[in-house]
């Protein structure tokens, strides 16, 4: 112990010397065993031929051509979305900036993040400021409501007011939406039901004093000029107004050369079969027309959609009543709302 004492050093050397020894026989002893262990090892393994038909399956070839599919795109920045917020990659944040009256001083610029600022507020009116944020439209485009970002000829606004989706063309509102009534026009109809006198019924030309009063009956003709008109009906009816029984009785006309049926209330003038409407229709879509007139009582279809008909029903200087033959369903078309 003495020794150990006096050469401490040399003791520590030696031991290091001794443990490194014991360390490179045992490397070499599994060297020496190395084929020996991994051959049994090795035997444990299942070979390939020896496992049943089913236990490898081969790659699904419907991933395989997705993942071709998908390394041939080129990679793509897109914006982060947090909080419904889309944050640019290569841009600031956007910010708003509105002027405010300072308290004791001049106007001052106030700096709004609308998307999170005031997210419940209306930067493009009536469109609220979320509902553009959750359809992904560009907030801050100054014509965004004009825009038609999936394609389908409706405009943002179109979109918005339909309760439909503005990223999916297959999600739009009704065509008939984009249809307004641009002009009314009336052309009076030439012949006027005076007054009826037993079996005889008095009838005048209409814009014409010089012409001569016709008394005719029924399965009679009426003539104006070139056209004749067979008298096929009468039916008599009254109708309190104001307190007075008035007489509102019928008279049926039918053109003998194209067979049109006018119906003449007594003392009262009524319009023309060649009344029409001229309709604007703002899809804009391929193929439509962008403004096109129809007579009463005639039929249209709205492209995209040419199996569905249209028939005007009535008239008037402000709407045109209009059926949806497909669902049986009455259509008010109005003038377009002025912006």
């Amino acid at each position: 112990m003495t020794w150990v004492k006096q050469n401490y050093d040399r003791f520590l050397l030696a031991l290091m010397a001794l443990a490194l020894a014991v360390c490179a026989g045992l490397l070499f002893n599994n060297a020496r065993n190395f084929n020996v262990v991994f051959k049994s090892l090795s035997d444990q393994v299942p070979r390939y031929h020896d496992l049943p038909k089913d236990a490898v399956k081969g790659a699904d070839p419907d991933a395989v051509e997705r993942n071709q599919q998908q390394l041939a795109k080129p990679g793509l920045w897109q914006n982060r979305v947090v909080d419904r917020q889309r944050l640019p990659v290569f841009a600031s944040i956007p910010y708003i900036a509105k002027t405010v009256a300072g308290k004791d001083g001049p106007p001052v610029v106030s700096l709004t993040n609308p998307y999170t600022d005031d997210p419940n507020g209306i930067l493009h009116p009536p469109v609220p400021n979320l509902w553009l944020i959750d359809h992904n439209q560009n907030l801050l485009d100054s014509n965004v409501l004009e825009q038609d970002s999936d394609g389908d000829g409706f405009t943002t606004l179109d979109e918005y007011l339909g309760h439909t989706d503005p990223e999916n063309k297959d999600s739009h509102p009704p065509y008939w939406t984009k249809l307004f009534l641009k002009q009314f026009v009336r052309i009076p109809f030439v012949l006027r039901f005076e007054a009826r006198n037993g079996e005889k019924f008095l009838v005048n030309t209409v814009g014409d004093e010089d012409a001569p009063t016709q008394f005719v009956k029924l399965n009679d003709t009426v003539q104006f000029k070139d056209t004749k008109f067979k008298v096929t009906k009468f039916e008599e009816k009254h109708k309190m107004v104001d307190g007075i029984n008035k007489d509102v009785s019928e008279l049926t006309l039918v053109n003998t050369k194209n067979g049109q049926v006018i119906v003449l209330p007594k003392e009262a003038d009524v319009d023309s079969p060649t009344t029409y409407a001229v309709f604007s229709y703002l899809w804009t879509g391929p193929g439509a027309r962008p403004q096109f007139a129809v007579l009463r009582g005639g039929e249209f279809t709205l492209k995209p959609e040419d199996n569905v008909k249209y028939k005007v029903i009535e008239m008037s200087d402000t709407a045109i009543r209009v059926l949806k033959e497909d669902e049986n369903k009455e259509l008010s078309i109005r003038m377009r709302p002025k912006s």
